[in-house]
């Protein structure tokens, strides 16, 4: 595959997907429609979420389209590979369509779309709710893994040129509707050694997991509770398991810009502030776990989908990140410039002010806010920091080498 440009983080899924009647029944009393549709989302200003509303009105094949001419604005003249996510909802709200007919759904939108050239690659990671474990069994997760595209042979998963449009290539869990991520969390013993299982499934095949990591989340649950089952240190008492060190996973948002604005330049000591192994609620505890796991382990990533590159402060503590990172603050391991990814999070973002360009939405606009921001820090070789970002760093996780590096755990 020639170079390509990777989003690692975004979604196709539209209102025939997502359970958006349990959003409004949770969200606003019964009130009229539209009315609903604006207060479940928050919405004060109709016209300004137009964009973002009609993505989710039209079906699969004509938002990936627009999706890859907005990214080919960006970098013109590279092959595209996405990945869009999968959101397992059923146990949220059962009335949404079942998993495994919304990968269909996507699927079938992706065979149908007339914007792919020959080198761009679509390749879904499947949603998955752990809570499936309790009832059902790893073989249960297999048999959906294989009916829904789900690609484990060694041979085909060497690289995306391997692999067709819709072929699935990863997992992705959603901790903040309702689990904790974290086996010894699970009293039953059974479901725990499911748990393990899966997990050991994933290494075995080297089945990579992008995981829901923010402060701020979607649920059904209030706040504690859903930073309970979101909070990196889950993942962090996994990978400690003998083991489970070479899990592939991306820390999806990086434990949240705001958290990162928050933690960063208050002196705290990293291993200090990881040493306590509590679930802290407040801000500014998140960064430093999720930094400490890309520093440790060889298959620990962490994409920036989300982030507000509008705030000044928000792209001053990522520069600040790279900038610190590369004089040693924080310690020895693999340098974060390496396990950085680039996401954009379409569509949750449309509406956000860093994706806009002159009031109209642009993928363009978001991307050049963040090369600018990578760009601008004061590092060895920005340029190359970039590429590892944009194709090098999603690359590697996505597609593991032949030969793994060692962990720097012990």
């Amino acid at each position: 595959m020639a170079a390509c440009f990777i989003d690692a983080h975004c979604h196709l899924f539209n209102f025939e997907d997502v359970p958006f009647y349990a959003t409004l029944r949770r969200k606003v009393k019964p009130i009229d429609t539209l009315g609903m549709l604006a207060a479940s989302l928050g919405i004060v200003n109709v016209d300004r979420f137009k964009t973002f509303i009609m993505f989710f009105e039209q079906p699969v094949q004509a938002n990936l389209g627009e999706l890859l001419v907005d990214i080919r604005k960006a970098v013109p003249e590279r092959e595209l590979l996405l990945t869009p996510l999968v959101m397992d909802f059923f146990t949220v709200n059962p009335q949404t369509k079942p998993v495994d007919l919304q990968v269909s759904h996507l699927r079938e939108g992706i065979t149908r779309c007339r914007d792919l050239c020959s080198g761009d690659r679509v390749l879904p990671f499947l949603g998955y709710d752990l809570r499936r474990l309790k009832d059902g069994t790893v073989a249960d997760f297999i048999r959906y893994w294989e009916n829904s595209g789900g690609v484990t042979s060694a041979e085909r998963r060497r690289g995306p040129e391997m692999l067709q449009n819709g072929d699935a290539i990863g997992i992705k869990l959603y901790p903040p509707i309702g689990f904790n991520p974290d086996p010894s969390k699970e009293r039953d013993p059974e479901v725990r050694m499911r748990y393990l299982e899966f997990y050991r499934w994933c290494i075995a095949h080297q089945v990579p997991l992008t995981v829901h990591c923010q402060y701020s989340s979607y649920s059904m649950h209030n706040g504690d509770r859903i930073r309970y089952y979101t909070h990196p240190v889950n993942w962090q008492k996994l990978l400690r398991r003998p083991g489970f060190g070479s899990l592939r996973l991306n820390l999806a948002h990086a434990g949240g810009w705001e958290d990162l604005v928050a933690w960063q330049g208050t002196g705290k000591n990293l291993a200090a502030e990881n040493a306590t192994g509590r679930p802290g609620y407040a801000s500014g505890t998140w960064v430093p776990v999720v930094i400490s796991l890309l520093k440790t382990y060889p298959n620990a990533y962490a994409d920036l989908s989300a982030f507000n590159f509008a705030s000044r402060s928000a792209c001053s503590a990522l520069r600040k990140l790279l900038e610190y990172d590369e004089r040693g603050r924080y310690g020895n391991g693999f340098p974060l410039r390496k396990k950085l990814l680039w996401g954009s999070d379409v569509p949750m973002v449309i509406a956000a002010g860093s994706y806009k360009e002159r009031g109209k939405p642009s993928y363009r606009n978001l991307y050049e806010r963040f090369a600018g921001t990578v760009l601008g820090s004061p590092i060895e070789n920005p340029e190359e920091a970039l590429a590892d970002m944009t194709e090098n760093n999603p690359l590697k996780f996505l597609f593991p080498p032949e030969e793994e590096p060692g962990s720097l755990s012990s």
